[in-house]
Order: structure tokens, then C-alpha cells, then sequence
């Protein structure tokens, strides 16, 4: 179980990424815009008044996830290129396991193989 919980949290499978992406995706949509403006600043550079390219993008990946992508790309131009990087890693770690479900003999997928 913690090997388990290790491998999600590090990322090292194409199971591991999918399922933390969409988990992500899925609590990031769930909550409303206000909840997510009155959350408190983490960015250390947005406190030392520092500009960092990565501030914003939390809430222009909720933007765009919403639909609004002229929103989106005025919160911070940054999100099309960390859409389209995480839509290719989605799709490169999707393929390899539908290539690995596709290699077993039953045809199923094993959590305990793929995490």
C-alpha cells in the first residue's frame, strides 16, 4: 500500500499521472472561482513582489476547464502551452496502456501492475 501510494504521488507510471491529472482536474472544476480567489497566496515570489511566469495558472486552467479561454489566456498566456503538454502526456500514457491491457491475456488491466 505505500509503495503504492509513493508511486502515485511520484509520478513514475502512465496509471500514476492519469490518475492524479484527472483526480486533479476533477476537485479543480468541482470548486467555484470565488472559493479559488480567496484562497491564500503560496507563491513565494508573489510575496516578494518577484514576477514568476507560473503565477495564475491554477486559475486559468480552472478558466479554461470552464470554457472561458479568452479568461484563460488573459489570467496567464503560459496555460495553452501546460494544456497542451499535459493533453501529451495524457495521450502518450493512455496509448502505453491500452498497449499494456492489450498485451495481457485476459485483456484487463491489474492496479496492482500498472501503479
Amino acid at each position: 500500500m505505500k509503495n503504492r501510494i509513493l508511486n502515485i504521488i511520484g509520478l513514475q507510471t502512465p496509471m500514476a499521472r492519469l490518475t492524479v491529472f484527472t483526480g486533479t482536474t476533477i476537485c479543480l472544476y468541482s470548486i467555484s472561482y470565488s472559493s479559488l480567489l480567496q484562497t491564500p497566496t503560496l507563491s513565494l515570489f508573489s510575496r516578494l513582489n518577484i514576477p514568476s511566469p507560473s503565477i495564475g495558472l491554477t486559475r486559468a486552467y480552472w478558466l479554461l476547464i470552464h470554457g472561458d479561454l479568452n479568461g484563460a489566456w488573459q489570467m496567464n498566456k503560459l496555460v495553452y502551452l501546460v494544456a497542451l503538454v499535459l493533453a501529451g502526456i495524457i495521450v502518450v500514457d493512455g496509448i502505453a496502456l491500452l498497449r499494456k491491457v492489450a498485451s495481457t491475456k485476459d485483456g484487463k488491466l491489474s492496479l496492482n501492475n500498472s501503479l
